[in-house]
């Protein structure tokens, strides 16, 4: 199908221009591209999808329920990915936490969600870092701590991944 006459706006600025998609996937943009279907969305805007970071669940709390409800409003919102904060309950400090939630990344008809995971565990020691980010943490999150020993740590490790700390 090809979208004709939107307005695309990208880092290049705003432009009139077609779109052709094949699959839901945008294969070429262009001027006077041709399909068997083509739909004249003059007056529309095409964007694409935005990606928020730091995102907390309703009532901070990490069930199937409000990932997947995150995720379908989310997507509602023209939002492609978000960014799950280490701030909700429980945080993602185990491997089987991270599971659960990568068990509901990537719903149908929703928002691809990550998550950060806590550096520090329920009982304020280290969590595994480097198992966690290298099962699929987009990042490192930790709050104020007093041993400066556990934030160097947790920089070291992600010095090694070219990971972001999110840190309050």
């Amino acid at each position: 199908m090809v979208l004709r006459n939107g307005v695309v706006c990208d880092i290049h600025g705003e432009r009139r221009i077609d779109i052709r998609v094949d699959e839901g996937i945008i294969a070429e943009i262009g001027e006077n591209l041709n399909d068997e279907e083509v739909i004249d969305v003059s007056g529309c805007y095409i964007v694409s999808s935005l990606v928020v970071i730091n995102v907390r669940l309703k009532d901070l709390q990490l069930s199937g329920k409000n990932l997947e409800s995150l995720s379908r409003e989310a997507l509602r919102g023209g939002v492609g990915y978000a960014l799950l904060s280490g701030e909700n309950n429980p945080g993602v400090d185990d491997e089987i936490t991270l599971e659960f939630v990568q068990k509901h990344c990537s719903i149908e008809h929703g928002a691809r969600l990550g998550c950060v995971i806590n550096g520090l565990d329920k009982t304020g020691k280290l969590s595994n870092i480097s198992i966690l980010l290298k099962g699929g943490g987009e990042g490192l999150y930790t709050k104020t701590i007093t041993d400066y020993n556990q934030i160097i740590r947790m920089a070291q490790y992600l010095q090694t991944t070219d990971k972001p700390l999110f840190y309050r």
